[in-house]
């Protein structure tokens, strides 16, 4: 099944808890153990023909802290036209030090493949939050440098990503909560030579009353979204507008029909179409 799909680079916070030797740990009592991908922020995705997939992730912990993603997209030369491939194959490592997180996205080879570079991922914190989140330069995503993202707070709270220096902003993003504490919209904004030529606005709606499984999922880049809130949203909506060409894109919707387990959790390892 071939999906048209739509990507926008996200930019991930980490929420976390210390132990004694100030390693940051990603650890809960409320774990998830998988997800389908058309919950998270890639709800557009290129499955493979050849694979019998549901496009699931699977979690892996080790005394109660995450260490390893399987399944996963992968990333595709922008010269195919595709930005991502799901393959079950697909995993991500996670390394805990003090005071940063390091994850590096890989495959299993497969069809002989062997000499697929790991995307590396960098994390710091500091005074128990994220301060920056390095993109590590590699041939197979098409960085022409290391890229950093910036974050800046309001109490707990993320209120703004960006990228740039030197007083240059090149993308930046702006989060909104409601009084429930959960995400009520993001504005994303992008520049060239400080002239404004993208707008977007995303809004969340519709949320449930269950506790959010996704709140200790805000390491990765697709579960992003979803961990910043309380509770679940089950309405996204996107609006896109280039300024540069005067063109704004049609307004993207997408309904999420949760159901939950006799506990009342929302099930996110099952997918149902509207």
């Amino acid at each position: 099944m071939i999906k048209n799909i739509i990507y926008c680079f996200i930019l991930i916070p980490v929420f976390y808890s210390c132990n004694d030797d100030d390693n940051v740990a990603l650890e809960s009592d409320n774990r998830m153990s998988s997800y389908n991908m058309e919950y998270t922020d890639y709800p557009f995705v290129y499955d493979d023909p050849l694979v019998d997939n549901d496009e699931i992730v699977n979690l892996l912990y080790t005394n109660n802290k995450l260490v390893k993603r399987q399944g996963g997209l992968l990333n595709v030369s922008a010269n195919t036209g595709v930005i991502g491939l799901y393959h079950p194959n697909v995993y991500d490592t996670i390394i805990y030090t003090p005071n940063r997180i390091i994850t590096y996205n890989k495959i299993i080879p497969f069809g002989g493949s062997t000499d697929i570079v790991p995307n590396k991922r960098e994390i710091n914190y500091l005074d128990g939050r994220i301060i920056n989140k390095v993109y590590h330069k590699n041939e197979n995503d098409g960085l022409a440098n290391n890229d950093t993202i910036r974050f800046e707070y309001n109490g707990n709270k993320i209120v703004r990503t960006y990228k740039g220096r030197n007083n240059y902003v090149s993308r930046e993003s702006l989060y909104y909560y409601n009084s429930n504490q959960n995400l009520d919209s993001i504005i994303t904004k992008e520049y060239e030579n400080y002239n404004l030529v993208y707008k977007m606005k995303e809004t969340f709606e519709n949320y449930d009353n269950a506790v959010n499984p996704f709140q200790n999922l805000t390491f990765f880049d697709d579960t992003f979204k979803r961990s910043l809130s309380r509770n679940n949203f089950r309405k996204y909506t996107k609006s896109e507008i280039n300024l540069v060409l005067n063109e704004t894109h049609g307004t993207y919707v997408k309904i999420y029909n949760l159901t939950y387990n006799p506990e009342g959790l929302p099930i996110f390892n099952i997918y149902q179409e509207n």
